[in-house]
C-alpha cells in the first residue's frame, strides 16, 4: 500500500492535513531549525544564513529576530523550564543565550572550534554541546565551565542530549553512541558506555515512559532500536525498502519523535521532491499518513505537538508548513499568506552538507 492511513485503529487520529504553506524566508534561505518554548507560545526558525526569527505560535505572525552569530547556526533549543530563554550552537564557535522577550543576549559560551549541537539537563542547570569529538558541559548557573571531555569520540558529534537520569548521550559522525555519567572526576571512569553503531550517526532520541530505550539514524539511512544499557532491540537496517512504494518512494529520515502521552514511537520520513509520510515504529515500521502537497524540496526541521495533534515542518524550499489533524484545526488561528517557492537553490560553500 501507498504511504497512507492504516487499518489499525491504534493509528486513526493522526491522519494530519495541511493548514497552510508559508514562505517565511528569501528564496535563498532554507529553513534548517525549528523549535517551540515549554508554553508552546512562541517559534523559533534558523535558516542558512546567521539570523534566529520568532514567530507567534498561534497566528505563525513574525514576531521579531535576533542576530549575533557571525557564522552558520548549527542549532537551536529552549529551555526546559524558561519559555523565555532560548540557546543557540554556530559554527562561529559560540553558543549564546537569547532571552526572546527583549531579543537581547545573555551569557556567551566560548570554545576553540564550531559547536554543533545544543543539549540541556531536565532542571536547567547543566548546558553541553559538541564539536569536532569533543565534549563541552558548563554550568548554566555560574556559566563555569564544568567539563572538557576530549577522548570518547573521534569525529564532528552531531547530537549531545541528558537523559533525565542526568548522564550525558552523545552521537557521532565515528558511529558511536557514548554515555557519560559526569559524577566521575576522571574522564576514562565517566565513560559508562560506548556503542558502535559502524555508520556516522545522524541523531538519536529517547523513548519509553523512563526514557529507558533510544532509536538511532545513520546517515547511510539505517534505523536501530536499543536500551540505554546497551541491548539491542530491533535492527531495521536500511529502513528505506520497508516503507517506500512505487508510488512513494522514501529516500530519508527527517526525525523520530516521542509520545509520552500515548507511549509511542514515530518517524517522519521524506523524499527528495517534499513529499513526507509518516509511521509508527514497533518491531515493524507501520504507514499511518501521507503528508504531500506542501513542501517542494527537502525538508530538514519538525516540531511536533502530540497534546494538540500539530505537526509544523519546515525545509529547503523556504517554507514552514503547518499540518493538523482536522478536529484541531480551530486551535491555531493563522492569518498569513499562503506562498510556496518552487525555485531550487544552489548550496553555498559554507552549507553544512545536507544530512540526507
Amino acid at each position: 500500500n501507498r504511504c497512507g492511513r492504516m487499518e489499525s485503529p491504534q493509528v486513526e487520529d493522526l491522519k494530519f492535513t495541511k493548514k497552510i504553506v508559508y514562505a517565511i524566508a528569501s528564496e535563498q534561505e532554507y529553513v534548517t531549525g525549528l523549535t517551540s518554548n515549554c508554553t508552546s507560545e512562541v517559534i523559533a526558525a534558523t535558516g542558512s544564513t546567521k539570523e534566529i526569527r520568532l514567530y507567534d505560535y498561534k497566528t505563525l505572525q513574525l514576531a521579531g529576530s535576533m542576530k549575533g552569530h557571525t557564522d552558520t547556526i548549527e542549532e537551536i533549543k529552549f529551555s526546559n523550564l524558561n519559555p523565555h530563554i532560548l540557546f543557540s550552537a554556530s559554527q562561529d564557535k559560540t553558543i549564546r543565550l537569547w532571552d526572546v522577550r527583549t531579543r537581547s543576549q545573555g551569557p556567551l559560551y566560548r570554545g576553540k572550534k564550531e559547536f554543533f549541537t545544543v543539549g540541556l539537563n531536565r532542571e536547567d542547570t547543566m548546558l553541553a554541546s559538541g564539536n569536532d569529538g569533543c565534549i563541552v558541559v558548563w554550568d548554566l548557573r555560574s556559566t563555569s565551565l564544568l567539563r572538557n571531555l576530549e577522548f570518547f569520540h573521534q569525529d564532528d558529534i552531531t547530537k549531545v542530549d541528558f537523559h533525565p537520569n542526568g548522564n550525558i548521550y552523545s552521537s557521532s559522525m565515528d558511529g558511536t553512541i557514548c554515555s557519560c555519567d559526569l559524577n566521575q572526576a576522571d574522564e576514562e571512569e565517566a565513560l559508562l558506555q560506548s556503542f558502535n553503531l559502524e555508520s556516522g550517526i545522524s541523531q538519536f532520541e529517547f523513548f519509553g515512559q523512563s526514557s529507558e530505550n533510544f532509536s538511532a539514524i545513520t546517515t547511510d539511512q539505517k534505523l536501530s532500536l536499543w536500551t540505554i544499557d546497551g541491548s539491542p532491540i530491533k535492527d531495521f537496517g536500511d529502513f528505506r525498502p520497508l516503507i517506500s512504494t512505487e508510488e512513494f518512494p522514501i529516500d530519508y529520515m527527517v526525525g523520530l519523535k516521542y509520545d509520552d502521552i500515548s507511549n509511542r514511537l514515530f518517524a517522519l520520513v521524506g523524499n527528495y521532491q517534499g513529499a513526507m509520510g509518516l509511521a509508527e515504529v514497533t518491531d515493524e515500521l507501520k504507514p499511518i499518513s501521507s503528508l504531500d502537497n506542501g513542501h517542494t524540496d527537502l525538508v530538514r526541521t519538525f516540531i511536533w505537538n502530540f497534546k494538540e495533534q500539530k505537526l509544523i515542518t519546515g525545509g529547503e524550499d523556504t517554507c514552514m508548513c503547518v499540518w493538523s489533524v482536522p478536529s484541531s484545526d480551530d486551535s491555531m488561528d493563522i492569518n498569513v499568506p499562503s506562498l510556496k517557492s518552487n525555485v531550487r537553490k544552489e548550496k553555498k560553500k559554507n552549507d553544512k552538507p545536507s544530512p540526507y
